[in-house]
């Protein structure tokens, strides 16, 4: 096989290796068996830490390495035990991504260089086409309104389109600067409800906080856990049927403060549990096209959530629907008064 595979024992001496992974080394395969294994790497330590917590946790993971040589790796293993429950050997397999990598680079800075070079007349087409619009309201006929609404409509879909973009762009290049402060999360959640409903009105949708909510306070940037907030948001209006009520609690759990919002729409398919947070994922029903979106919105929120040291997940709701919940760390500091 082309991959590099090997393993060792506990004390990280090679016990079987295939010819990808001895050619590595400049090596022929019977010569690197009973050698530490990261001779294999003559250029790097190899990915130890990996193996140090496999003899530690006895669990299989995934991992990336980087090489000196620029090369990239995914290094999956599995560790085994013995009769008696301890360690004993573990199986590594490592997978070349460099092409990959790099390619994902390249679209992404593809994407960011779009992003900049839209965003600016786009906005500007946005702020001419609001002011056409009120003004020529007692004016124009109804279905010349009815035009440029579409318009106006579509150009502020263009403008989220483009911010979503960029926003990925600068928090996978590190760019993205998280200024973590107390925040009083209940105020936060207020705050983001009474802003969503201009936009939950036109799809007949009831946007309240759960009156059980908690007070709490998070360590968090106010910013980028309201965008991470309103995504969810708008994503549960978006899929709630007419008439139907969109809820958000909060609550306080030990050391974590957890956000959750409940809609009543149909719910993910299991075929597509496994990727919902992944970038551009979409369910692929006609519903769900008709409703429109970038397939960003819940990237975002992951990626926002995460650099926040908490985690974004999902459960089905009682009765029908879905329950998304983020949580954040919880901070005993107070916030400052405003």
């Amino acid at each position: 096989m082309p991959d590099p595979l090997f393993a060792h024992d506990a004390d990280y001496r090679i016990m079987r290796a295939n010819n990808a992974n001895a050619a590595r080394a400049g090596m022929d395969v019977r010569d690197v068996v009973g050698k530490p294994y990261w001779q294999l790497f003559p250029k790097s330590n190899g990915p130890r830490p990996v193996c140090v917590r496999a003899a530690a946790g006895l669990h299989g993971e995934e991992e990336e390495l980087q090489l000196p040589s620029g090369e990239t790796f995914n290094v999956r293993y599995l560790p085994f035990a013995d009769e008696a429950g301890d360690y004993s050997f573990s199986i590594h397999l490592m997978r070349d991504v460099t092409d990959l990598k790099r390619q994902e680079q390249i679209k992404e800075q593809y994407m960011a260089t779009v992003g900049h070079e839209l965003r600016t007349p786009v906005t500007s087409m946005k702020g001419s086409l609001d002011i056409l619009t009120a003004e020529a309201a007692a004016i124009l006929p109804d279905s010349s309104m009815h035009l440029l609404e579409i318009a106006r409509r579509n150009c502020q879909r263009l403008i989220c389109l483009t911010n979503d973009f960029l926003d990925l762009e600068k928090i996978g290049s590190g760019r993205m600067v998280f200024d973590l402060k107390p925040l009083e999360v209940r105020a936060l959640v207020e705050e983001e409800i009474e802003a969503i409903q201009g936009f939950a009105t036109p799809y007949g949708v009831r946007v309240q906080l759960d009156p059980a909510a908690a007070q709490a306070v998070a360590r968090a940037d106010s910013i980028r856990l309201a965008q991470a907030v309103t995504n969810l948001l708008s994503n549960a209006v978006k899929y709630s049927p007419r008439g139907a009520e969109v809820v958000v609690g909060i609550e306080n759990l030990g050391s974590m403060i957890r956000i959750w919002v409940r809609d009543h729409g149909p719910g993910i398919p299991d075929e597509f549990k496994a990727r919902i947070f992944q970038k551009f994922a979409q369910v692929d029903t006609p519903e769900a096209r008709n409703k429109g979106g970038t397939g960003l919105g819940l990237a975002i929120v992951k990626e926002i959530v995460e650099k926040h040291d908490g985690e974004v997940s999902f459960e089905p709701a009682p009765g029908g629907g879905t329950i998304f919940q983020i949580t954040v760390p919880r901070c005993e500091q107070p916030p400052p008064t405003r």
